[in-house]
């Protein structure tokens, strides 16, 4: 019985230790990245002032978006994009983007149907 017990708890002690390493990676939760973006311009053959504003939420490789248009000149919000992506680091300067979005009007009627493929290479 004594050695039963001296076994046991050697096992234990051994596979606590390891436990805990893997316990501690998954409980390590990565920050939510959150960002507010804005865009002013101006269209010379309208000739309307329009901004683009929103928030950009990201956790790893995928982000998610919502970003409203605002015309100033209709005074009214004319265009609201919902947008997802995630990348994947195809080398250390190489990566590539897959993406979507959908367009809705200011009364929620479906507009455009965006998916697209980004590439990036950093030097």
């Amino acid at each position: 019985m004594k050695t039963f017990l001296m076994a046991a708890t050697i096992a234990a002690f051994m596979t606590s230790t390891a436990f805990a390493e893997d316990v501690a990676n998954i409980n390590s939760v990565r920050p939510i990245s959150m960002s507010f973006v804005t865009d002013t311009s101006y269209n010379n053959d309208a000739e309307q002032i329009a901004t683009k504003f929103g928030v950009i939420a990201g956790i790893r490789n995928i982000e998610l978006s919502v970003s409203p248009t605002y015309n100033w000149d209709l005074t009214r919000v004319t265009n609201i994009k919902f947008a997802t992506s995630y990348t994947v680091n195809v080398m250390n300067n190489i990566s590539v983007t897959t993406y979507g979005e959908m367009h809705y009007d200011n009364n929620f009627g479906r507009d455009a149907e965006i998916v697209g493929v980004k590439t990036r290479a950093n030097f």
